[in-house]
């Protein structure tokens, strides 16, 4: 993945099973520079001219390592329990300096270009809203703005901007709006010689999949809510009476997402949440409030709001990590929830009555994700990736006692039935399973059962909390489905020689 020149073109590095390698362009054998974490490579990459290579991986922080092989070392740190990321590193001539950009929650619109300075180890913000900047010999930055190509002039020796961001081209590919958020790098398909020739990829972002909200019943049929016209939903949640559905629906950003209310009977909507990114969100068991995830603080945070769309939002929690809301229970009034810190995932509780104060219920080294309480709140469903595959366990609330595996194959997004003897679960995107509890004291549970399985596109999935919900009995599913996609794949680059010429008129230099 992501290969990338040497400054005098004789040599590819590339990333390659946890490794960075090179190759020399004249032919040989691979050479490991370096071990990483990542092995898609896709979060940029830039050779400087004295021979070392800077990379991000996996956004975690800017790292350097020399071509010849070594330890990488950080250079730059994001604040990755904040939701930012430092990502397409590139090295700017005479190898003094390097820009990158930071994102945070991936909200590309405001994504900043950095300037990192090798005298005074230094971080400066260059501008905002742009991504994967490359310097040009114009004397141009030239960077990306959601799918536009754009630039401004720059003082290589100054190491400042001395004009304003020009647009150039538009519907580049940008790896922005991608429905992998795993693949949402901000890397675009572009590059200009230093002779002057201009090669892209034509796409732009990728477009806002529409969706349909499903009834799936047990076996093999489905029924369409008609009254909800196809829009990006992610995550419906039935009221507790099933006379209402919580959806987020995606707008024009590529992170954004908002709240919202729908009336199954009449099918009018009430918008509960207006700007930045909203997701997920869960019933509170009188079914008049709704707790959600928010970015409103800078970093997903939960907060509360009336299920009328009156009145006032509340925080409820004050965190400087990701928090992701997944369930309330009747039985004890409380919400569990995950909180993501470097190195060590949690699943906390929120109880709603008395202080409201968190408490910390599980901490793993590994993947945590779907905490679902019991109709009862005396247990507590949720998947870990600690055998090394996706799998849902159960344990008792608040505990101490001994956690029992459900699942027997790869597993997640697991749901209790509203008397607690049944758990329901995804196993792919087309299979639904399910696993009876046969018994709590000791805790016993048969194997699952395949309960639905679709035939060609599957439906939407969510992580790291579940994207479905079911009825109270189980027997009805609720998911939405993408429409199947339209796409071409790109079979061809486009190329404009002497393109150095219309940068410069289109952005002169003064």
């Amino acid at each position: 993945m992501a290969p990338f020149f040497s400054p005098d073109g004789q040599w590819i590095a590339f990333f390659a099973r946890e490794h960075l390698k090179k190759v020399p362009i004249a032919g040989g054998p691979a050479v490991v520079i370096c071990t990483v974490q990542s092995s898609q490579g896709s979060y940029g990459a830039s050779w400087s001219d004295d021979g070392t290579i800077l990379f991000s991986d996996r956004g975690t922080g800017i790292m350097k390592v020399a071509s010849g092989g070594g330890t990488p070392a950080m250079v730059t740190t994001a604040d990755v329990g904040k939701g930012e990321a430092h990502l397409l590193p590139h090295a700017l001539p005479g190898s003094k300096a390097f820009v990158f950009t930071t994102v945070t929650a991936g909200q590309w619109e405001t994504a900043r270009v950095m300037l990192h300075t090798a005298a005074d180890q230094e971080n400066r913000e260059l501008f905002q809203g742009g991504a994967d900047v490359r310097y040009s010999t114009t004397g141009h930055l030239l960077f990306m703005k959601v799918g536009t190509l754009m630039a401004v002039p720059f003082d290589l020796a100054q190491l400042r901007l001395t004009g304003e961001p020009v647009a150039l081209l538009d519907n580049v590919m940008h790896a922005v709006n991608t429905p992998n958020t795993a693949s949402e790098t901000g890397a675009a398909q572009f590059v200009l010689s230093k002779t002057g020739t201009l090669v892209y990829a034509a796409g732009g972002v990728h477009p806002l999949p529409e969706s349909s909200v499903l009834w799936l019943d047990r076996g093999t049929a489905s029924e369409p809510l008609r009254w909800i016209p196809p829009r990006p939903y992610r995550s419906p949640r039935l009221s507790p009476d099933q006379s209402k559905v919580l959806l987020t629906i995606s707008g024009a950003g590529a992170r954004n997402m908002d709240v919202w209310v729908y009336d199954v009977l009449r099918g009018t909507p009430t918008r509960l949440t207006f700007s930045g990114f909203n997701w997920p969100s869960v019933w509170s068991p009188d079914g008049k409030r709704v707790a959600f995830s928010s970015s409103k603080s800078g970093v997903n945070n939960i907060y509360l709001a009336n299920a009328d769309g009156s009145g006032q939002l509340e925080r409820l929690t004050t965190s400087e990590y990701s928090q992701w809301v997944s369930s309330w229970a009747a039985g004890n009034n409380t919400i569990a929830y995950l909180e993501n810190r470097p190195g060590n995932e949690q699943i906390w509780v929120l109880p709603m009555d008395g202080d409201r104060k968190p408490k910390l219920f599980i901490e793993s080294q590994f993947h945590l994700y779907d905490p679902e309480f019991s109709p009862d709140g005396r247990w507590l469903a949720y998947v870990s990736t600690e055998s090394g595959d996706f799998q849902i366990y159960v344990q008792s609330y608040p505990g101490p006692g001994e956690k029992h595996r459900i699942s027997l194959a790869s597993a997640t997004q697991p749901i209790w039935t509203k008397n607690g003897r049944e758990i329901v679960f995804r196993g792919n995107s087309q299979e639904f399973f399910a696993a009876s509890i046969t018994s709590f004291d000791p805790f016993r549970s048969e194997t699952p059962r395949l309960i639905y399985k679709q035939q060609g596109n599957g439906f939407s999935s969510t992580t790291p909390v579940r994207g479905w919900d079911a009825t109270p009995d189980g027997q009805r599913l609720l998911v939405t489905q993408d429409k199947e996609s339209n796409d071409h794949p790109v079979t061809y680059l486009q190329i404009v020689l002497n393109w150095d010429q219309e940068l410069q008129h289109r952005a002169p230099i003064k």
